[in-house]
């Protein structure tokens, strides 16, 4: 297997595992306050732009709009993905942690990717 596979692998665990454990938590406990949609929407963004990535989606448009869309699709996303994962801390804790993590993981590889293009 390569490292995108495995790296993909990885990173679906995660969420899945998440998800998994957030909607067992919704079952045990009636007193936790459901998530905002915002947050699922983020998290779908990030999964989606993850898996854009990871299967070279990018490379396969034109180089001049490949090199216009990337980067700051990659910024806005993780961004939104930081700003719910703060709106979701005032509700739910626990599930503010998936996206917030994700998120600044992501932001952190898209500041690596632009330090590397500019190279």
């Amino acid at each position: 297997m390569t490292f995108t596979s495995l790296f993909l692998f990885y990173i679906l665990t995660i969420v899945s595992v998440g998800g998994f454990y957030t909607l067992r938590m919704y079952k045990n406990s009636k007193n936790i306050p459901l998530t905002y949609s915002s947050s699922f929407i983020a998290m779908g963004l990030l999964t989606l732009n993850w898996l854009l990535f990871l299967t070279n989606f990018y490379s396969k448009l034109p180089v001049n709009l490949s090199e216009v869309i990337f980067l700051p699709i990659w910024f806005s996303v993780s961004i939104l993905g930081l700003i719910t994962s703060l709106f979701e801390l005032r509700n739910n804790r626990l599930f503010a942690l998936l996206p917030g993590i994700i998120s600044f993981i992501s932001f952190l590889i898209g500041i690596f990717l632009y330090g590397l293009s500019k190279m």
